[in-house]
């Protein structure tokens, strides 16, 4: 074979799949030697430039480059968007705004149905800095809103006062009034007062001197014009809708009146913490939880008093736990220290439980209500920094628990509130919003009385918000604020007060994991461990308490019904809301309540007899009844024995003793048990009541004829106890 045939046909030998060993055998076949052999299949293993074999590696290079360049590209905008999302990493042109950041954050807070929420304070005398200086407001002339308000309610004052010294004038003149309120000086007020404004008050009698009329004027408010007031207490006023225009000014107004702090200790040192961790369900209120936890401490004059509690609530029961609680001089609480007690919400025995998140809903606003309340507030913020009466400035970054957060200093502008009220105003009016509600207040933010007030109010104030640098969730609000008492305050003119509140956010829209308390206590349990009782003591408090409720819910009924109910289920009805008694201007606790019994709850059962554990026996004879239930005293002492019956300081259950009997007692209107009207001996003489009124002696008093000898002895040895 020549060369190059030889050469094509050892690659095409190589392509068809022979292997070296096949191709050296067939080789020779053909009567070649071994050295021309390794020869030739060396020459198939070199690079040749001539063959295709080279430009694929060259290819394959080039592509693994530009694949490798792109995956790196990829991982560092990857790792770039993680860092950023996750606030590791803020990038320049996609990171928001201060602004932004805020709006957006608290539009997470109010959009949240639940959460950790933390309220820190921290409140504590120091040294006053030389650059501190005690609150000076600077005159403004002319009449502010806040001013007229005040005269306005000055006015209120000063009638309420003459109508006072009027009627005292009637009671001591055969209930006639004077011809002027002149008669009135030095006897009946110190001197005849003014209208807020100055001007005197109009006043006129009727002729046959039986009636009166002061008229004034009011200059704000829904009823500004004239006003009137007469001998029957009916007056117009002046202050009615003035809302947040008065309280704004008075607020800060008793804020910059340091004259206050002067019952501040000069060591005083006090903080605190409270989180609560719930969620609300409007819908589902009996699946709402939550934890809360409160500790704080009090330190002055060498006093330090500290607390520390928590609170668990999980279907409709809440647990708290004491673990520390400064002492009470006549109330050791001691017992109850490091244990779990259960409240039950649903129980009339706990009705009071202070953790009933269902009864929320009937303090909180109306879902519409929050709704308007949100949207209103979102204009407000939008438009506070769109005409910088809010300014802000991110100082930094800094790690709160862990979260990467932006640090958000927040100042105000006071000059800037007229601007902002017109704005709002014009905004809201576009929206057709009705500003009455809201008009009063934003005069009261032009105000330059107020603008002055809130001036100095901040001018040793500041405030921060810590915002998630991932999502832009709100992670800390603080207000920090020192005020300088004045220098009429002595004890403190060389200090200075710090209030420091921080309000701390987390988990937003989770829902908390309440673990129940294994070794809870109830509240009989707690009753028993602070007063010493003992069960049998606290089943006859319980029974007695019991009889004493359905007596009460009964003569209601009997009060609203003319006729005593059929059976006592009857006593779980609603009273009728228009019932005719003859008790209409009897003030009645159950009046207060929807319901017969006294208690605030709606009773959804009648108690049972603790005794026999059945329904009490009960009959109606419609104008009686007839109630049975059963007593058993507890086993006396002998010292409870031996005390006098009728002392002041007789045993509980010694004066239970003297209104029941042992076993069966027999409640009607009017007696609490007949069977111990029977026995009853109000003054111990022996003689029991019912034999002294056959005798017509005294129950009250064991000798009627204060001879010296006790009437029964009298009886007993045949003398009469009505004569000596």
């Amino acid at each position: 074979m020549e060369d190059n045939n030889i050469q094509q046909w050892l690659i095409q030998a190589r392509r068809d799949g022979f292997s070296d060993k096949q191709i050296q055998d067939k080789l020779e076949q053909s009567g070649w030697n071994k050295s021309q052999i390794n020869n030739a299949l060396g020459s198939i293993h070199k690079p040749q430039h001539d063959t295709i074999s080279i430009k694929p590696h060259k290819f394959s290079r080039k592509k693994i480059i530009i694949i490798a360049v792109i995956v790196i590209c990829a991982l560092l905008i990857g790792g770039g968007v993680f860092a950023y999302i996750k606030g590791y990493l803020p990038i320049p042109f996609l990171t928001k705004s201060a602004d932004d950041l805020v709006l957006s954050s608290f539009t997470k807070l109010a959009e949240a149905k639940g959460g950790e929420f933390g309220f820190n304070f921290h409140i504590q005398t120091e040294g006053r800095a030389s650059d501190v200086k005690p609150f000076s407001i600077k005159k403004v002339t002319g009449d502010s809103p806040a001013q007229i308000a005040s005269q306005d309610a000055t006015t209120m004052s000063n009638a309420s006062q003459l109508r006072t010294a009027l009627v005292l004038y009637a009671d001591d003149n055969k209930n006639t009034y004077p011809n002027s309120l002149d008669e009135l000086a030095l006897s009946y007020i110190s001197k005849v007062p003014a209208q807020g404004d100055g001007i005197s008050f109009n006043y006129s009698v009727s002729s046959d001197k039986k009636s009166f009329t002061i008229k004034y004027t009011c200059l704000s408010g829904d009823n500004a014009g004239p006003g009137t007031l007469n001998e029957k207490g009916d007056m117009t006023s002046c202050t009615e809708g003035q809302g947040s225009n008065e309280a704004i000014s008075s607020i800060l107004s008793a804020y910059l009146s340091t004259e206050l702090l002067a019952f501040i200790p000069t060591d005083l040192d006090l903080q605190g913490e409270l989180t609560v961790f719930m969620n609300y369900n409007e819908e589902e209120s009996d699946k709402n939880k939550g934890i809360f936890s409160l500790n704080g401490s009090y330190s002055s004059a060498g006093t330090t008093m500290s607390a520390d509690a928590e609170v668990r609530y999980t279907d409709k029961k809440a647990y708290i736990l004491i673990r520390q609680f400064p002492s009470l001089i006549f109330f050791d609480i001691t017992p109850l220290m490091n244990k779990w007690i259960m409240f039950d919400s649903e129980s009339g025995q706990n009705s009071f439980i202070p953790f009933n998140l269902e009864d929320t809903q009937e303090i909180l606003p109306a879902k519409d209500v929050t709704d308007t309340i949100r949207t209103e507030l979102a204009h407000i913020a939008r438009l506070a920094f769109e005409k910088d009466l809010i300014i802000t400035n991110i100082e930094g970054s800094e790690t709160l628990d862990g979260h990467p957060t932006h640090r958000i200093a927040i100042t105000i502008d006071p000059e800037k509130l007229p601007a902002f009220s017109e704005a709002y105003r014009d905004d809201a009016l576009n929206r057709h919003v009705d500003l009455k509600q809201y008009e009063n207040m934003l005069k009261n933010l032009e105000d330059p009385a107020v603008i002055e007030k809130i001036k100095e109010f901040t001018k040793n104030f500041t405030l921060k918000v810590w915002i998630d640098q991932s999502g832009s969730a709100p992670r800390k609000l603080e207000i920090d604020t020192i005020i300088a008492p004045s220098d009429k305050v002595e004890k403190l003119k060389d200090k200075q007060i710090r209030f420091n509140f921080a309000l701390t956010f987390d988990h937003l829209g989770e829902k908390p994991n309440v673990k129940v308390p294994d070794d809870a206590i109830d509240m009989d349990e707690v009753e028993r461990l602070i007063t010493g009782k003992s069960i049998e003591d606290q089943k006859l408090d319980k029974q007695t308490e019991a009889i004493s409720d359905l007596r009460s819910a009964l003569t209601n009924y009997e009060r609203k019904n003319k006729k005593f109910p059929d059976s006592l289920d009857k006593l779980l009805e609603k009273p009728p809301t228009n019932a005719n008694t003859n008790f209409t201007n009897t003030f009645s606790m159950s009046s207060l309540t929807n319901s017969y019994f006294y208690s605030y709850d709606d009773r959804t059962s009648i108690p049972e007899d603790l005794y026999t554990d059945k329904p009490f026996e009960y009959e109606s004879t419609g104008d009686d009844y007839r109630l049975i239930y059963t007593i058993q005293f507890p086993e006396q002492t002998e010292e409870e024995e031996d005390e006098d019956f009728g002392s002041l300081f007789s045993s509980d259950y010694s004066y239970s003793r003297s209104k029941y009997v042992e076993g069966k007692n027999t409640a009607t209107k009017q007696s609490l048990s007949l069977e111990a009207e029977v026995n009853k001996d109000t003054d111990q003489d022996g003689l029991t009541d019912i034999k002294e009124a056959e005798l017509g002696t005294s129950k009250y008093s064991k000798d009627t004829d204060r001879d010296g000898y006790d009437d029964k002895t009298e009886v007993d040895n045949g003398f009469d106890p009505l004569k000596k």
